[in-house]
């Protein structure tokens, strides 16, 4: 099995946006986070709603994708993945997704 690495989620989804932005500008071809660029590429959510996944669900998210994480550090890179996205640090928020696909 193939493991699943940041640079492989970013050529298929490389330009993540904020959800205040999707929600202020909409973007009629969809819209994703950095964490929905995980939800989509792993194919474990597949719809709108799997775009901008709570950190909750980005945690599940990643613990499918790395059974390796405990679910506390799953849930602590989920919650600052998602804190990064939002403020448009997408940057920082790509690293610590690439933590936890590797931890």
């Amino acid at each position: 099995m193939t493991k699943t690495t940041v640079e492989m989620i970013r050529e298929k989804y490389p330009n993540p946006i904020k959800y205040q932005d999707y929600l202020s500008f909409g973007y009629p071809d969809g819209g994703y986070c950095v964490g929905g660029a995980l939800g989509k590429y792993s194919g474990r959510y597949e719809n709108n709603d799997a775009a901008f996944p709570t950190h909750f669900i980005l945690a599940q998210i990643i613990q499918g994708v790395n059974p390796q994480i405990s679910e506390e550090i799953a849930l602590s890179c989920a919650m600052r993945i998602v804190m990064q996205n939002d403020k448009g640090r997408f940057r920082v928020a790509w690293d610590y997704l690439k933590k936890a696909l590797t931890y």
